[in-house]
């Protein structure tokens, strides 16, 4: 018992030092819009659409965290609860032409209302009256992008769970979001390495 507590310690401690004197680097959106329509469940949805630019974070950085934070979100006491997720696009869109049959002028969705990828998003769960600003963990997704920052497509922003009459809070809702994402790293040092070795030995110690 003694020496699975310590392999959790170590692992706290090396997360916490990972995050020790990292840079932090702010984003704000370079593109964004909202769009809306019909799903092809039968109910009406709402969307954001929002891409940052990526390449501001330097070439060398090693990446300990990358949040998305929605700043702005007032859930109506009517809607309760709202759960929102994020996920990477994998089509180029443009901010003025973007609806929800299409990403631009003449061009349509593979899939309704936007094409994007699961396997790397998150998703937080926004309360009525809550005034701690929801924060999504995007760091393995932004490490991924980060090997060709500018094949970066940006984020879709949607609900998960809403009740079926609420289109027109939502819509409100993406109004008055304003996210940001937050990306810290360490340049020039490998600090991983050394941490890694160290959980292996705490593991083996544990077993």
């Amino acid at each position: 018992m003694k020496s699975k507590i310590t392999f959790w310690v170590m692992l706290v401690v090396l997360v916490a030092g990972g995050l020790a004197g990292a840079e932090t680097l702010t984003l704000q959106p370079i593109e964004d819009a909202m769009i809306f329509g019909e799903t092809e469940a039968g109910g009406f949805e709402a969307r954001l659409l929002v891409k940052f630019d990526l390449t501001l974070v330097p070439r060398d950085a090693r990446v300990v965290d990358a949040s998305l934070y929605l700043d702005g979100v007032q859930i109506p006491n009517a809607l309760g609860m709202i759960c929102l997720y994020a996920a990477p696009l994998t089509t180029d869109w443009s901010s003025e032409d973007a609806d929800w049959e299409g990403p631009g002028a003449g061009t349509e969705w593979g899939n309704i209302g936007g094409d994007w990828e699961y396997t790397y998003g998150d998703y937080g769960c926004l309360v009525a009256e809550n005034e701690r600003t929801p924060r999504l963990n995007l760091t393995t997704l932004i490490i991924g992008q980060l090997k060709d920052p500018k094949a970066w497509k940006g984020l879709v922003l949607f609900p998960t769970e809403y009740p079926d009459d609420s289109i027109d809070m939502q819509l409100g809702m993406f109004r008055r979001l304003k996210p940001r994402l937050e990306v810290r790293y360490h340049l020039g040092e490998d600090i991983g390495s050394s941490g890694s070795e160290a959980v292996e030995k705490a593991k083996n110690e544990a077993r």
